[in-house]
């Protein structure tokens, strides 16, 4: 299958590389074709089940997933000037970039970005959390965002959105949450990294070069430059891909003044025309039931070994005592969870094995014998039901006392069967 709904860590080598090479097919076939209306392009079920391609744990099937979604969006051919941060960097300061807005693509683009561009910023969000991120991978993150930004950046407040999800991503990086606990040095700086060209794409894309949205963000860079220029795409992608003891004696914690102030940031954007109402909320992602199952599988898939569950004891209810258990001498484990979630579907595949295995194996006239047993019985209890129906049944309604004002008033009219009752003939109705 092309795009899994499923974690990818059951599948096996042969269907990584047939879903690899399936990515890599539909890649080459949308070279060829260019998106006019991104809601056509991106029906619902195609959207959901490609965004999941998002949080695969191999690597090599985000990126090829990360470029053919450049594909998609690209419309005014600005994705080989965003292959790198720095290149990026680069072409939005000289205004290289063509964003000149297609002819009758301003509604479809709308209903696009209303129904769907949250949870494209949501699943994209949770891949820059993915710890077997490489060099490659932040780049084609970053410049998938770029090509949002360039395409439906005009629109509404997305242009905002994007610098929330930028901030969003810094304090989960410098307040590590469940997932960026998880996340490697040198992947923590190429994500600080990717968040400062982030949102000087953004500035120089929609304000002007002396505005002060563009000059608070060139503070925050020239402060790198001098004193972490680890924090910088040129260095970040050189120790990400190397991995080496580059920055092994640099601490993980970042000073306060090398990062991004939401509060300063907020002024700038004010004082430069943008509309900083959604500001004051802070982005949160929002994924599909499927995109959740898999976030939850990788948030406890961690070593839960010694997360137990306190079993109270028998003297501890003194309204109903009980018999002790296994369960008052051994704690309930996550392994043992686990376990009894799975045991049914375990069942359920030795059932299916040994179905299998006796049509395989089974001589003709046992298999006979076994369908004829079961085609009997079901017909036994067929015919047990039939003989159920056609009993006499005594309507409660069809009582009918003899003497109403008489002491005899138990005695009935003989009951009439279910099968009894006279209908008027179809022709009444049709008269």
């Amino acid at each position: 299958r092309v795009h899994g709904d499923s974690p990818d860590v059951s599948l096996s080598p042969v269907d990584r590389y047939i879903q690899k090479t399936l990515l890599k097919t539909l890649h080459a076939v949308g070279v060829q074709y260019k998106t006019l209306n991104m809601s056509t392009t991106f029906p619902p079920s195609f959207l959901h089940p490609f965004l999941n391609l998002f949080m695969n744990r191999d690597p090599e099937i985000r990126l090829i997933a990360l470029l053919l979604l450049h594909t998609l969006l690209d419309r005014h051919g600005n994705t080989p000037h965003l292959v790198t941060m720095e290149t990026a960097m680069k072409h939005c300061e000289s205004d290289q970039m063509k964003r000149e807005r297609l002819p009758d693509t301003q509604r479809s683009d709308a209903l696009f970005l209303r129904k769907h561009c949250d949870s494209v910023l949501s699943y994209l969000y949770e891949s820059c959390l993915e710890p077997s991120n490489h060099g490659d991978t932040v780049n084609a993150i970053h410049c998938a965002l770029c090509l949002l930004c360039i395409e439906l950046g005009d629109l509404g407040d997305f242009a905002v959105d994007l610098v929330r999800f930028a901030l969003r991503l810094q304090t989960d990086l410098v307040e590590p949450s469940t997932e960026a606990a998880q996340i490697g040095k040198s992947s923590r700086f190429a994500l600080h990294a990717m968040i400062v060209s982030l949102v000087y794409f953004v500035t120089h894309t929609f304000t002007k070069q002396d505005s002060e949205l563009v000059k608070e963000i060139q503070n925050v860079i020239k402060k790198r430059e001098k004193s972490a220029p680890y924090l910088l795409p040129k260095q970040a992608m050189k120790n990400i891909d190397i991995r080496t003891d580059v920055i092994a004696n640099v601490a993980a914690n970042i000073d306060e003044e090398l990062l991004i102030d939401c509060d300063k940031l907020k002024e700038a954007m004010s004082s430069s025309g943008l509309d900083v109402s959604k500001m004051s909320t802070v982005f949160s992602p929002r994924l599909t039931t499927t995109g959740m199952d898999v976030l939850l599988t990788r948030r406890y898939s961690l070593d839960l070994s010694s997360l137990s569950i306190d079993v109270d004891s028998t003297a501890s209810t003194p309204y109903m005592g009980r018999k002790a258990t296994l369960l008052d001498k051994e704690p309930i484990r996550f392994e043992t969870l686990k376990m009894a979630l799975v045991l049914d579907e375990i069942h359920d595949d030795k059932r299916k094995q040994s179905i299998l295995e006796f049509y395989r194996t089974a001589p003709f006239s046992d298999i006979s014998a076994r369908c004829r047993e079961r085609a009997t019985a079901f017909h036994n209890q067929v015919q047990h039901s039939l003989q159920l129906i056609s009993q006499p049944h005594i309507n409660t309604y069809s009582l009918k006392a003899v003497n109403i004002q008489g002491s005899n008033n138990n005695s009935i009219v003989d009951p009439r069967g279910i099968w009894s009752s006279q209908y008027p003939a179809l022709s009444d109705y049709l008269d």
